[in-house]
């Protein structure tokens, strides 16, 4: 085999046999379209640019001819005369100063000051971001007189007294103001352009004001020791993060977990002080089962309430399912009876409807489907309460009512119950000596409530108490949570607003770590920056039991036993009435009666 040459001047001058070109005389070459050499050339590649971020303009120095006139204290700042106005716009102003120390301040890196000696002006000023004046952000371009310490032989700058513990680049005054205003329920974006700063500076600004605000042991403790007379209200929360545990106490944020569950919740309350544990007088929460043994646990002086809305709701659902056993027939019977024109047709509730991008019905069809009654529309008619119906919605409630008894036996508990929640005084019926009827008013007290409860449950037929079992054996165990809401007045009504507070911080700031959603809910003060209204909304409660202030609470008595009836009739505990030389008192629920839909009186 024959070795080849790697020098130029062993290459053969003519090409090989096996490699043989033809070579063509110049400018006989094919010239093709555009089109075949663009199809027939490699696919060009960009690189990917590279996102950098847009860095604000530095100031530098100019001459102080150049210079609008300002006050020499017009910022306000120790040590710090203000040289001229910059640049001013609609946003900003930007100040040109100077420093102002002792011919002799002492040294940084070994606190001597005998030998200190002018070095230089700093030729790269500082730009310093100051508060906002007149609406106004403000940059200070500020010019450091440098010195020479003759002891440790380095130069250095004295330390500016202004600025904030570590940053060369804002005041206190700005690091103070952010502060306030993360703790007002603002999103991180809207401070950083109120402050004009980064939103990675709010958040460390954040950061620094949490761990000098109390913890919840220390805030329940100072709230607590002042006696009896306290409210801790509990529920969940859903924002995006996913299903968390908010808690007020005294109608207040207090705090907020990470999870809804037994183990966390009883952690947070075991670390919780003793006394003030024992001053709680009222927790209130729903009707789960592991929050109601929370509550006897950790707070035994407390009365445990049963949220009303949430016991409604129960009744609802299981109201609902009993109602499924004839959808087809009532709805068949509804708009037989709208054709018919046996009844007007109700308005339907006006509720915000979200548009699917599947939707792709003609606008002849969507008609159609909305003249058809649909079994939700029956559900909410059957859901409003008796009073707030009006003369169309009592006539279809009439004829509904009357074609189906079993139905109207439900309904028309479910509206007793509702109604009792609604009733602060009861009618009590008693006869004198003579025999003459006497009727006065009783406030209602827990005992009252569970012998009325009794009372309609007892006017149910068998069948109707059957499909309605789930809620009256809910009712039955939790009697006395439920009955204790008339004593105290409270529900979870403020609990329900946080609620929505929660999820407006959450969507307003598009998802929020959970510290900072928790340190806004707990510290923030503003509630109209979210809620987008002037005033806070005032819970303001018209009808039912008078709602007990938090020094009322300290004069209630510990719960008590209500009587219950068995599912057999047998009644667990007996019920005194009070001592009267009258005769027993007449069987009458007096204003409780559910009057039936059939006149058109109240």
């Amino acid at each position: 085999m024959k070795a080849t040459s790697a020098f130029p001047d062993d290459r053969p001058d003519t090409d090989s046999p096996l490699q043989e070109q033809t070579r063509k005389p110049p400018g006989t070459e094919k010239i093709g379209s555009i089109s075949d050499q663009i199809s027939s050339a490699p696919p060009i590649v960009k690189p990917k640019a590279k996102r950098t971020r847009k860095r604000e303009k530095n100031f530098m120095a100019r001459d102080p001819s150049e210079l609008k006139e300002l006050d020499p204290k017009w910022l306000d700042l120790p040590e710090v005369e203000a040289e001229g106005t910059i640049e001013e716009t609609m946003k900003r102003i930007v100040v040109q100063a100077h420093t102002k120390f002792d011919p002799m301040p002492p040294c940084t890196h070994c606190d001597s000051n005998t030998s200190v000696t002018k070095w230089s002006i700093r030729t790269k000023p500082r730009n310093i971001r100051d508060s906002e004046r007149n609406t106004k952000l403000v940059l200070i371009v500020l010019i450091v007189q440098r010195y020479f310490c003759n002891s440790c032989n380095q130069p250095f700058t004295p330390r500016l007294a202004f600025l904030a513990g570590g940053n060369l680049s804002r005041t206190k005054r700005l690091s103070s103001h952010t502060q306030e205003l993360t703790l007002q329920r603002r999103t991180t974006t809207d401070i950083a352009v109120l402050t004009g700063q980064t939103r990675r500076i709010v958040q460390l600004e954040a950061q620094e004001l949490a761990k000098t605000l109390p913890t919840p042991q220390e805030f329940f403790l100072r709230v607590t020791s002042d006696g009896r007379g306290h409210v801790i209200q509990i529920d969940n929360a859903h924002p995006s993060l996913g299903e968390c545990t908010s808690i007020l106490l005294d109608g207040k944020p207090f705090w907020l977990l990470p999870a809804y569950n037994e183990d966390i919740i009883a952690e947070f309350f075991r670390t919780l002080d003793v006394k003030g544990r024992e001053n709680v007088t009222c927790y209130i929460s729903d009707l789960a089962g592991f929050l109601l043994r929370i509550g006897r646990e950790f707070f035994p002086n407390a009365i445990v309430v049963a949220d009303p809305h949430h016991v409604v709701r129960r009744l609802q659902l299981c109201f609902d399912k009993f109602l499924k056993l004839s959808q087809d027939a009532i709805v068949a019977e509804y708009i037989t009876a709208i054709d018919d024109k046996r009844i007007v047709r109700p308005p339907r509730c006006k509720r915000k409807r979200v548009k699917s991008p599947q939707e792709n019905l003609s606008k002849a069809n969507h008609k159609e489907e909305q003249k058809k009654p649909t079994f939700a529309e029956i559900q909410i008619l059957l859901h409003t309460r008796l009073r707030r119906t009006t003369q169309v919605q009592r006539k279809a409630l009439k004829l509904l009512l009357k074609r189906f008894p079993s139905v109207r036996a439900a309904y028309c508990y479910m509206q007793r119950v509702m109604r009792l929640y609604h009733t602060s005084e009861i009618d009590i019926h008693k006869r004198d000596a003579s025999g003459l009827r006497i009727s006065t008013k009783k406030v209602i007290k827990a005992k009252d409530a569970s012998v009325v409860l009794d009372r309609f449950e007892a006017k149910l037929p068998e069948h109707v108490r059957k499909g309605l079992r789930k809620f009256l054996r809910s009712c039955r165990k939790n009697r006395d949570v439920i009955c204790a809401f008339w004593p105290t007045g409270w529900t979870n009504a403020e609990m329900e607003s946080q609620n929505s507070v929660i999820n407006g911080i959450d969507s307003a700031g598009r998802g929020v770590e959970f510290e900072e959603l928790r340190r806004r809910f707990v510290h923030g003060e503003s509630l109209s920056v979210i809620l987008k209204r002037a005033d806070k909304k005032v819970l303001n409660k018209t009808e039912g039991p008078q709602k007990k202030s938090i020094r009322e609470l300290k004069d209630v008595p510990p719960p008590e036993p209500v009587p219950i009836m068995g599912p057999g009739g047998q009644q667990s505990f007996v019920f005194d009435y009070p001592p009267s030389d009258d005769k027993a008192p007449i069987e009458s629920e007096g204003d409780l009666v559910c009057k039936p839909p059939d006149s058109d009186s109240d």
